[in-house]
């Protein structure tokens, strides 16, 4: 097994921060076949702010606490399952999921 490379995008979540969204293909696993994680950088550190294993990552308009809201979006045979993330002041929390039909 060779692990697959990083592709890491900046991306806009707060204002003044730099995040970076982060995305991984992983040997097929089921359905979560590829892995996300949101990190901040500041200086020489890095936070992971949100960890998640889905097909699809939207950064919202909306923003709570300073930070965009993060939509999930993983789908199978018949319906598609959407989360909905929000910033809780410390961390990335889900606050909301619901089941659409498929694309």
């Amino acid at each position: 097994y060779q692990a697959a490379p990083l592709h890491p995008l900046l991306v806009h979540l707060k204002d003044g921060s730099r995040t970076f969204l982060v995305g991984r293909e992983m040997p097929l696993t089921g359905g979560d076949n590829r892995w996300f994680w949101l990190v901040e950088q500041s200086g020489h550190r890095a936070k992971i702010l949100l960890f998640i294993a889905t097909g699809c990552v939207h950064i919202d308009q909306n923003a709570t606490g300073g930070y965009a809201d993060i939509q999930t979006e993983w789908q199978a045979a018949g319906f598609r399952l959407i989360r909905t993330y929000k910033w809780n002041g410390r961390r990335y929390i889900l606050r909301g999921e619901r089941k659409a039909q498929p694309r």
